[in-house]
């Protein structure tokens, strides 16, 4: 996997971090930076004790900001398109092609098309037939 030097990474412990949290976020964040080049920085996901503050202040060493909110976003999502399918295609249009040849641009067969609601019923039949 090629690291994207141009974006920050924030790297935290768990939620209501102790001192093995931010201590391990801050030393693997150091670990990374090195290692790969890429914006590594700590970070936290609550409140500092006043255990870890100590271990803070005894190195000289600043708490991580604390993050607000670590939940995915779009752009933090890797999208990749899937070869030999239509960007326009729609799942309702896959249907009447069920059982029809799959190919890529060159003509290439790369499967058998399969619509999307013929799989569901398949298996609630199945479903309801063991139950």
């Amino acid at each position: 996997m090629t690291v994207d030097k141009t974006k920050k990474t924030i790297v935290i412990g768990h939620k209501n971090p102790d001192t093995d949290s931010i201590c391990s976020a801050i030393c693997y964040a150091n670990l990374k930076q090195i290692t790969s080049g890429g914006e590594y920085v700590p970070g936290r996901a609550g409140h500092v004790n006043s255990e870890t503050q100590f271990v803070l202040d005894y190195f000289g060493m600043a708490a991580p900001k604390e993050t607000q909110t670590v939940k995915t976003q779009v752009k933090d999502i890797e999208i990749r398109e899937t070869k030999g399918v239509a960007k326009n295609i729609s799942l309702k249009s896959m249907e009447s092609d069920a059982g029809r040849r799959c190919c890529d641009d060159s003509g290439r067969n790369r499967g058998q098309c399969a619509g999307g609601a013929d799989h569901s019923r398949g298996y609630n039949a199945l479903l309801y037939e063991c139950i």
